[in-house]
């Protein structure tokens, strides 16, 4: 799937799903599915548990096919070692893309780099995307999609912001909450294994949505093709980036 049919899929999900959806409030699966409901989500959301049961009055179904209906979006709150062996039911369900929010990947260690690499040609060959992995998640104002691991709960607006930090990310999103600064879209683009700055950038400059951009970067996957995008992007809709690491300090930090 091209990147900018993808990015319409993430930030515009009619149907999703949480995969490692649980009734323990201090799971992930919990807590990302009560910020979904609570944040008034306008789609439909979906809960996956092999052990079934029932989370905030949802069903839980014990696959993405058993649900029954092709699904936008799926957010993986599994460990990372098990996100590769749900690709095929993925495809069953028609997911085209899913957000991975387990770390243990390429920031871990070589053996995390390379279950990273694997998850991502896993995925490719099957037609589906991967934001992340270790990623923090996804903010969609026109959804009321508030897809993220931090409880906040951001202000509409037309600010589209991606960043790698996500602490620093929905840190920002709660300012915004308090100082009246809406934002349009928000991803935490995580590893950049597979979606990146760049795509996440063209997307943003067709987003009708979103007047201004705003990029908070440790490191980019395509610097050159990044640098093109803003050229022309820029033209239209002012673009803002905070590169991080370029002092000594700042390289300790995003290290």
């Amino acid at each position: 799937m091209e990147a900018t049919v993808a990015a319409e899929r993430l930030f515009n999900p009619g149907k999703m799903a949480v995969v490692g959806a649980s009734a323990n409030p201090a799971k992930w699966g919990n807590i990302i599915a009560t910020n979904i409901l609570r944040n008034g989500y306008k789609g439909r959301l979906f809960l996956v548990n092999p052990r079934g049961g029932t989370v905030h009055g949802l069903p839980v179904y014990p696959s993405l096919e058993a649900v029954g209906e092709e699904i936008d979006l799926a957010m993986m709150a599994i460990p990372a070692e098990k996100v590769e062996g749900t690709l095929d039911d993925c495809l069953r369900a028609g997911v085209k893309v899913i957000i991975v929010i387990s770390g243990g990947f390429s920031e871990s260690s070589p053996e995390g780099r390379a279950l990273e690499e694997s998850l991502v040609r896993s995925a490719g060959a099957r037609g589906i995307r991967v934001v992340g992995p270790n990623t923090m998640g996804i903010y969609s104002a026109p959804w009321s999609l508030s897809a993220l691991m931090p409880p906040v709960r951001p202000r509409p607006g037309h600010i589209a912001f991606a960043a790698q930090s996500g602490n620093l990310g929905t840190q920002m999103l709660g300012w915004g909450s308090f100082r009246g600064v809406g934002f349009s879209r928000f991803v935490c683009v995580g590893n950049q294994g597979d979606l990146d700055f760049a795509d996440y950038l063209e997307y943003f400059a067709r987003d009708e949505e979103t007047k201004v951009i705003l990029l908070y970067v440790e490191g980019f996957k395509r610097p050159r093709r990044v640098l093109e995008l803003a050229r022309e992007i820029s033209r239209e809709k002012p673009i803002v980036i905070y590169k991080a690491g370029t002092t000594e300090a700042g390289r300790n930090a995003v290290a």
